[in-house]
Formats: C-alpha cells, structure tokens, sequence
C-alpha cells in the first residue's frame, strides 16, 4: 500500500491539473484542494482506530481495510454532495465532491499497490475485491518519486507559492 504522501501529492496534482484546466480558481481553490488531499488520507484513520483499539481491550485486532476503505463512504459523501448542489450551495458541494474525490483516489492507489486486504465492497461483500498488481515492495521509492514530481511540477508552473 502507498504511504500518506502519494495519498496527498496525488490528491493536489491530479485536483490541481483539474482546477487548471476546467474550473476557475474560484470554484476549486487552494483550500478544497487541500480538503480533497486529506480526504486521501481518511481511510487510513482505522490505523489509529486499531491502536487505540488495541490499548483500551489490551488485545491486538487489526482494523486497517476493514470498514473505512469500502465504497460506502465515498457513496456517502457523493450523495451529500449532489443533495447540496441541488439544494444550490454550491461551495459545500465542490467541497463534498473534493472529499469523495480523495476517499475514490484513495481506495484506488491501494487497490493499484496491494498488500493489504480490502473490503471495497463492504457491507455488501466482505471478500478481498482488489487485484494484486505487485508494486506493494516499491512504497517508499514511489512516494519519494511522486513528491519530487509534483515539486517539480509546481516549479515548472511558476506556482509554487498557490500552494504556500
């Protein structure tokens, strides 16, 4: 599984090439950019969950895959955001569009890296519904790779400081 910065980094590059070639800077700002990076990471809060899990009962229970990476949540968040955008607040829409933007990337860099099991399907289906695609062992070369990238990217656009 990829670790938290190719999360975030590919949350902002991919929400950032979105906002520059078909929204205004009005509609998807730096901020909702940065919502939609840590949303990436909110699947991974049943890591914390399992610690603290783990020091309340004083047995070890790994919670990671289980519940928060299902497609339940992003679901949930994609109807919050269409209820919203009917109902025409449309800042809290691109919001909850961001959040359910970040949870689908995030269940998808997952799926793509493997090595752990996922219940995408959960509570429909509690069987591992991912390929294995092997890039599991190369984690920590691709989280440097997809930093320097983006970087990289910022400073080739001169917008370093959009993000700052």
């Amino acid at each position: 599984m990829p670790f938290a910065v190719v999360h975030i980094i590919t949350a902002f590059a991919i929400l950032g090439i979105v906002r520059h070639y078909f929204f205004s800077k009005k509609t998807l700002t730096p901020r909702v950019i940065l919502i939609g990076g840590i949303a990436g990471l909110l699947p991974d809060l049943d890591i914390p969950l399992g610690w603290v899990y783990d020091f309340v009962t004083g047995t070890s229970l790994n919670l990671h895959g289980l519940f928060l990476h299902s497609v339940l949540f992003p679901t949930l968040t994609l109807l919050i955001a269409i209820v919203l955008f009917i109902a025409k607040k449309k800042k809290l829409a691109v919001i909850f569009s961001a959040i359910t933007f970040g949870l689908i990337l995030h269940s998808s860099l997952d799926c793509l890296f493997g090595g752990v099991d996922k219940n995408f399907l959960w509570p429909l289906n509690s069987v591992n519904s991912c390929p294995e695609f092997g890039l599991a062992g190369f984690a920590e070369e691709l989280d440097a790779m997809f930093f320097v990238l983006w970087l990289g990217y910022l400073e080739f656009r001169k917008k370093v400081k959009d993000y700052i």
